[in-house]
């Protein structure tokens, strides 16, 4: 009974918008972004999304469902994307709880004035809004 990990195609991306919307999430699934699925039984139990911004890729709903966190799907996910991820620039806006959750998978905290300007802009976005979110980057050396 394993979970199995894949990039997410162009016929799944209906099931994995109504999994995020189902899950309390507003996100969307475009098809220009990169969208990476875990499935356990063909059952739909997390996703991730990674958006372009400019010439990078924002790390953005990630969702394991309820049920099934703990057992380390999320960090599975984020493994199973880590060749892709070595690959481009790519950044998260994380609540603070899940600092730890991102560091083991790679990414490290930011200050947002080190940021590329796309990404500090829309980084502001969310924490005019009053988010407390921490900005990290994929493989970024403290």
């Amino acid at each position: 009974d394993s979970i199995q990990y894949q990039t997410a195609d162009a016929l799944i991306l209906p099931q994995v918008k109504r999994f995020f919307r189902d899950h309390g999430f507003r996100a969307q699934a475009p098809r220009n972004e990169h969208i990476v699925i875990a499935l356990h039984q063909s059952r739909l139990v997390a996703a991730l999304r990674l958006s372009p911004v400019d010439e990078y890729w924002l790390l953005r709903s990630m969702c394991v469902i309820e049920a099934d966190r703990g057992q380390g799907i999320g960090s599975d996910l984020l493994a199973h994307c880590r060749p892709w991820l070595q690959q481009h620039a790519v950044f998260c806006f994380a609540y603070p709880h899940l600092q730890g959750f991102y560091q083991r998978g790679g990414f490290q905290p930011l200050q947002a004035t080190t940021a590329p300007p796309a990404i500090a802009a829309k980084f502001g976005q969310y924490t005019e809004r009053g988010k407390a979110l921490l900005l990290m980057q994929y493989g970024a050396s403290t």
